[in-house]
C-alpha cells in the first residue's frame, strides 16, 4: 500500500479527466468543466503541474469499460506512463457514476498514490477525516442522481399522459 499524503503546497502534478454522457448535451460542457478546474485552481492559489488531459464526449458515467479515455488513464496510471499525484474532475459524476466508484477512488490512492479532487469541493484534502466523509457523500451522490433522473423524467411523462399530452419520444 502507499501511503497517499496530500500537502497542497508542494507542486503536485496532476490530470484533469472531464466527461459528458451524450452527444445531445451542450458540447461545450467538457470545456466548461476544463474551465471550472482551472478557476478552481486560480481561485485556491495552487500551483501545480498540470501533466495531460483525458477527455470523454457522448460516453455514460456508469460504463466505464465504454468510455476509452477514462480506461486510458488507468491503464496509464497502472503503468505509471505518467507520474501523476492528482486526477482532478469538475464533480465526482463527471469521473462516473458506476456503483464501485468509491472502491476505485480508494484503490487509486492506496495502489497509486494518486488522489482524486473535485472542483466543486474547492478541491479540498481528501485524506482528512472531514474529506474523507465528504468523499463518502460525493460517491452515493455520484450513483444515485441517475436513478433520481429517471424517476423525475418517468414522473413528468406519465403526468403528460395524464393531461393527454404528448409524452415525447418517437410517434
Amino acid at each position: 500500500m502507499i501511503a497517499s499524503t496530500f500537502d497542497a503546497t508542494k507542486p503536485l502534478r496532476y490530470v484533469r479527466y472531464v466527461r459528458m454522457s451524450t452527444g445531445m448535451q451542450n458540447p461545450r460542457s467538457p470545456d466548461q468543466q476544463l474551465d471550472t478546474i482551472e478557476s478552481t485552481l486560480t481561485r485556491t492559489g495552487h500551483r501545480w503541474v498540470h501533466v495531460g488531459d483525458y477527455r470523454d464526449n457522448g460516453k455514460f458515467g456508469r460504463l466505464a469499460k465504454h468510455r476509452p479515455q477514462f480506461q486510458q488513464l488507468l491503464r496509464d496510471i497502472q503503468s505509471q506512463a505518467i507520474g501523476i499525484d492528482l486526477v482532478l474532475v469538475d464533480s465526482l459524476e463527471r469521473l462516473g457514476r458506476m456503483e464501485d466508484l468509491e472502491t476505485l477512488r480508494r484503490e487509486l490512492a492506496n495502489r497509486h498514490g494518486v488522489l482524486v479532487l473535485t472542483a466543486d469541493s474547492q478541491l479540498a484534502d481528501p485524506t482528512t477525516f472531514a474529506g474523507k466523509a465528504l468523499g463518502t457523500v460525493e460517491s452515493i451522490r455520484a450513483t444515485t442522481v441517475a436513478h433520481t433522473q429517471a424517476h423525475n423524467v418517468r414522473r413528468g411523462k406519465l403526468d403528460s399522459v395524464k393531461l393527454h399530452r404528448w409524452a415525447g419520444g418517437v410517434a
